[in-house]
């Protein structure tokens, strides 16, 4: 029974709380990134962040150090390290907790053999290729883990956006020999088929079917990749026709290909806006817009606008009609026309004197201009500089004046 006693006073006495703020890490022999995820794997740290901890719990994390140490320094190549930890009680009442950690990393383990090989259909793909040849690790270098890790993830993506949807791993394993401080590293991945573009579907929509075909820019049997999926879905978006727009897709494994499933929704047929303002140099204006987005399931539209200003008492109406032409998207054939009237200043001149034959008088400028031409919506180096517009157009203007003075004068 007294034996009973005196463990349960033992025990009692090992499990009192230590407070948290009384434990300090100190760890020697590395720096930077290993010391940063030496200390997010190491549990004496996390215990600092504890309201209270025992004395027996602090013992059994300092045992555990070396193992955690060792499995930190690991992804920098470094798997035969001397790690050693010491854990000392405070001198005083009240004193701190210490726990001394020196660590000698050794000789990092480096690369005998690189042995990558991509099987399959995509083994003569340009962009797998690339990654092959970009590869982080090579042979004689230091084995790092992170590096590795990224590559290989990156290549079963890359597989993906490339339509290499079946690609897998037959083998993906680094194998260390920590006496000779060396280590192989093999991957086998075979890409299978790369998957082609089917049939696309629009489903129920206000636009005809030929429409839908102008604006699909993937061709049936076009090898799929994510970059021209992007492609299709922002010809769609940009078109002016619809107010959401998602592209799913549909794996048909027997054949390999890829069915494009549109959903669609047509956004108002009728824009409006109207600006007013006032400047220096135009005084009061304003500006009536309307746009018809689309006057038929054809896709054809209609852009109408008018201004006036203070200045010159200025009136400005423009309409300009746009109708599909082609099999490609963002090409058109316009109809437009100006209508402009605004005050004037005329001054006539005698050409041999250089001066006025008389002074200058107000009149009326009035402009009719009829524009018939094509519209070409272009999107050159990757579309990183937005649509350029190409217009090739024949106008025809009547420009009159209309200048009296005190009725003398036409």
């Amino acid at each position: 029974m007294k034996t009973l006693h005196w463990i349960a006073a033992i025990w009692l006495m090992t499990c009192l709380p230590v407070l948290a703020d009384t434990l300090d890490v100190r760890i020697d022999g590395v720096d930077g990134a290993q010391l940063a995820n030496v200390r997010a794997h190491l549990g004496l740290v996390r215990a600092a962040d504890l309201e209270d901890i025992s004395a027996w719990r602090l013992r059994q994390l300092a045992d555990d150090a070396r193992g955690e140490i060792r499995e930190a320094l690991r992804p920098f190549g470094f798997y035969r390290p001397r790690i050693e930890v010491r854990l000392e009680e405070p001198e005083t009442e009240g004193g701190r907790w210490r726990a001394l950690i020196n660590i000698q990393p050794g000789p990092p383990v480096t690369i005998r053999e690189l042995d990558i090989q991509i099987i399959g259909e995509g083994s003569d793909d340009p962009d797998l290729l690339a990654w092959l040849a970009e590869f982080p690790l090579t042979e004689g270098g230091r084995l790092l883990h992170a590096p590795y890790d990224d590559a290989w993830r990156e290549l079963d993506r890359l597989a993906v956006s490339h339509g290499f949807f079946d690609a897998r791993f037959l083998l993906r394993r680094i194998t260390v020999d920590p006496d000779r401080n060396t280590a192989n590293v093999r991957i086998r991945f075979l890409t299978g088929p790369r998957y082609r573009f089917g049939t696309h579907d629009a489903g129920d929509t206000v636009f005809s079917p030929r429409l839908i075909n102008r604006l699909t820019i993937v061709e049936d049997g076009e090898p799929f990749s994510s970059a021209r999926l992007d492609e299709q879905r922002e010809v769609l978006v940009r078109s002016g026709f619809f107010e959401r727009v998602a592209v799913e897709t549909e794996q048909v494994r027997e054949d390999a290909r890829v069915d494009l499933r549109y959903r669609l929704e047509e956004r108002p047929p009728n824009s409006y806006r109207v600006t007013a303002g006032l400047g220096t140099d135009t005084g009061a204006r304003v500006q009536l817009g309307w746009q018809r987005h689309y006057l038929s399931s054809r896709g054809n539209r209609l852009d109408t606008g008018f201004g006036a200003q203070q200045r010159n008492n200025e009136f400005v109406l423009r309409s300009e009609y746009q109708h599909p032409r082609g099999q490609r998207p963002g090409e058109f054939l316009t109809l437009g026309g100006v209508l402009r009237r605004e005050q004037d200043n005329f001054r006539f001149n005698d050409e041999s004197r250089r001066e006025a034959i008389f002074d200058s008088f107000s009149g009326s400028r009035e402009q009719a201009e009829l524009i018939a031409g094509r519209l070409t919506e272009r999107r050159p180096f990757n579309s990183r500089f937005g649509v350029i517009e190409e217009r090739i157009f024949v106008s025809a203007l009547n420009e009159s004046f209309n200048a009296f003075r005190e009725a003398r004068f036409s």
